[in-house]
């Protein structure tokens, strides 16, 4: 089973979508299929990821990198469910969505 969306990341994810969208639908079809990968990959290798560290992150906590895309989507391990915590441009303010974690 794929990792649930944190709504907050849901949002991220709709967004990063129709911003491709707008500018070229196969792009963005490819997108979303990437990031969909993403999770699969998640949900059946979760150790296959770079693990994010820092004090205050008390769940293992992954970051799966898309291919062709400026994205990685950041996947908690959260009382024994794996949640999407983001989407995260990986150009864009590093580390915000932390506070989802709690």
């Amino acid at each position: 089973m794929t990792p649930r969306f944190h709504p907050e990341a849901a949002l991220e994810f709709e967004e990063a979508a129709s911003w491709y969208g707008a500018r070229d639908l196969q792009i963005a079809a490819r997108f979303v299929a990437e990031v969909r990968r993403r999770l699969v990959q998640a949900a059946r290798f979760p150790h296959s990821a770079r693990r994010i560290r820092g004090a205050e992150i008390r769940f293992d906590v992954r970051a799966f990198a898309t291919r062709g895309y400026p994205y990685v989507a950041v996947v908690a391990l959260i009382q024994g469910e794996r949640v999407c915590v983001a989407v995260a441009h990986t150009g864009r303010l590093p580390g915000y969505w932390r506070e989802r974690l709690r």
